[in-house]
């Protein structure tokens, strides 16, 4: 009995000492995320635009940046941050 308690003990402070802690660090690809899908723009007639899209399902990316232009496709400014697939 004695030895079976020594044993279990033994093996009780063995695996405690195996714990890791391993950092999370985010996974950065090099690549772009991929193109927006299934996107829908609707228009009301005080001016105000809704965007919809499918959300990306890559978790490398948390958030996307939307830009607005006016007759320009160029000449775009960054308009806001979102965390969600509509505004």
């Amino acid at each position: 009995m004695r030895k079976l308690l020594s044993l279990s003990l033994f093996s009780l402070i063995l695996l405690i000492g195996c714990e890791q802690n391993i950092p999370l660090v985010p996974y950065d690809s090099g690549l772009p995320p991929a193109v927006p899908e299934n996107i829908r723009i609707t228009t009301a007639s005080d001016g105000v635009v809704i965007v919809r899209w499918w959300e990306n399902i890559d978790p490398e990316y948390s958030y996307y940046n939307l830009y607005r232009g006016v007759n320009d496709s160029v000449n775009l400014t960054f308009y806001k941050k979102l965390f969600s697939t509509f505004l």
